[in-house]
């Protein structure tokens, strides 16, 4: 079930409102399950604001503004 899906039963049904209360679990549309055949394996989904990116990164570098630098972390 894609979170759009799951945001779309949230309206109908309770079950799914309650879950949002378990630790670690958001209703943000774009995430997607990653199957292999009919298995649901795991799940990823991105969220994020939009022009926030790489190209203001690059104006502001070009315009001598300070870039904060990015960084990931395994959690």
């Amino acid at each position: 079930m894609t979170t759009e899906a799951f945001l779309q039963e949230m309206k109908t049904r309770p079950v799914r409102r309650e879950q949002t209360t378990l630790p670690n679990v958001i209703a943000i549309n774009g995430g997607v399950p990653i199957k292999v055949g009919s298995d649901t394996i795991g799940g990823i989904g991105l969220s994020g604001s939009p022009g926030r990116g790489r190209r203001v990164r690059q104006r502001r570098h070009r315009e001598g503004e300070a870039v904060p630098a990015i960084t990931f972390s395994a959690r």
